[in-house]
């Protein structure tokens, strides 16, 4: 019955007692509790009997006649044995206990990171929108939106924080919230003439968040791609901040990669920005991505790299772009088995079909 309390830490026992032996004993104890360690001692020095005890999980065994002190010692060292369990027990307990919690956190970051992305494109626009997301099983810090400026031009911005798990997530929830209810970051009063609002450049932005963000306040880095789509013109303004270099696949195939911006937002506090400008053609598709898809690597540590991604992309020219989209990623994980991704996997197209 204390043994089922747990009340005991320790016992000493003779091998042979009327009605029960000590190795029958000992059997009976473990199955109420494993853990308590059990000294059997004997005057018959039987060394049969001292490795039948063992086998069945004495902790010391004592040939009769002993001096105290040996008792003492065996006695002592078995209590150590026991509290040493009881630590680990609780360690466990409260691994366990932080495991949970972790897991828990986990799967919040990762519905608070789901609920900031685009549900579906703008509609009415001479541009098309497509995407694939695939989050990692860690969380990743991948977030991307497309949002109306003006009457005339949208935004789009791709970001990928660094790192994985909980703090990256919080920091990406952290710019989404900033991103999302701070209209002032992105557009300021032109006047009474429509349109009402003038957008700041990228640059004007990017350097904005790289001040708001230092990595000393936050502990992580970020990068991010700024657009700003013409709908009249078809023109697009760009900055980018250390995110993969987007592309465009011209509609005769020629490739062109955007350049332009500047270092890492958060990493100095004096880095500067520089606007991009390009005009799209009918039949032009634009390309931004992570490099959860360049890192993206096989069984035999190879990266799946830029340019699987660009010729996979111009393959499927004259699909439709979500499609093209769908089978760019689709190739991307048959390169790497299909197997679970360290980092979110973000791929945003956007085709000019005026």
């Amino acid at each position: 019955e204390e043994c089922r309390k747990g009340s005991i830490c320790l016992i000493v026992s003779d091998v042979r007692m009327p009605g029960i032996s000590g190795t029958e004993l000992l059997g009976m104890i473990h199955e109420l509790d494993p853990d308590i360690p059990v000294i059997l001692m004997t005057a018959f020095a039987e060394i049969e009997t001292a490795i039948d005890a063992v086998r069945k999980g004495a902790f010391d065994f004592i040939m009769k006649p002993f001096k105290p002190e040996l008792l003492k010692h065996a006695i002592e060292k078995g209590i150590r044995f026991r509290n040493l369990l009881e630590t680990e027990k609780r360690y466990l307990l409260m691994m366990e206990d932080k495991l949970r919690e972790s897991e828990e956190n986990l799967r919040a970051a990762a519905m608070i990171q789901q609920n900031f992305l685009p549900t579906s494109p703008p509609q009415g626009t001479p541009f098309n929108f497509a995407w694939q997301f695939h989050p990692c099983e860690k969380v990743g810090g991948d977030l991307f939106n497309l949002f109306w400026l003006n009457e005339q031009h949208l935004g789009i911005y791709l970001l990928d924080v660094g790192g994985h798990g909980v703090p990256a997530a919080m920091v990406t929830t952290s710019v989404a919230q900033t991103l999302e209810h701070c209209r002032g970051w992105f557009c300021k009063r032109a006047g009474n003439e429509r349109p009402l609002h003038s957008p700041f450049t990228p640059a004007d932005v990017l350097a904005t968040l790289n001040e708001k963000y230092p990595v000393e306040r936050f502990g992580q880095l970020l990068t991010i791609c700024y657009l700003i789509l013409d709908m009249k013109s078809g023109t697009i303004l760009y900055s980018n901040a250390a995110l993969p270099l987007p592309f465009i696949i011209r509609s005769d195939g020629r490739v062109e990669r955007l350049s332009k911006g500047g270092i890492i937002i958060g990493a100095d506090e004096n880095a500067t920005y520089e606007n991009g400008n390009v005009i799209m053609q009918s039949g032009d598709r634009l390309f931004i991505y992570t490099d959860g898809i360049t890192e993206y690597g096989n069984t035999n540590g190879k990266a799946y790299g830029e340019e699987r991604l660009v010729t996979e992309l111009k393959r499927s020219q004259g699909e439709a772009l979500q499609t093209a989209c769908a089978a760019a990623i689709r190739h991307l994980l048959e390169f790497g088995d299909n197997r679970l991704s360290e980092d979110d996997i973000t791929l945003l197209g956007v085709e000019f079909k005026p």
